[in-house]
């Protein structure tokens, strides 16, 4: 989260930052929302927390993969 605004100017520039943070922003939030209750709908039909775990790792894996895919602009 420190780093967010130092990446995004690095990414996209000083004149794009604030519609960039207010859209991480809102998948932040979409997220915090959606998240939980999903994590609770699969412990209650499996009694396990073990795949709440493994599918969280999988969307790190992939938000790790598309960020080394993005090509950075140098201008």
């Amino acid at each position: 989260m420190c780093l967010t605004s130092i990446i995004l100017v690095d990414l996209l520039g000083l004149h794009k930052l604030t519609n960039a943070f207010g859209l991480i922003s809102l998948c932040r939030g979409v997220a915090s929302m959606v998240g939980p209750p999903m994590a609770g709908t699969i412990y209650d039909n499996t009694g396990s927390f073990n795949i709440t775990f493994i599918v969280a790792g999988i969307f790190f894996i992939l938000s790790s993969i598309t960020s080394f895919l993005i090509k950075n602009k140098k201008t």
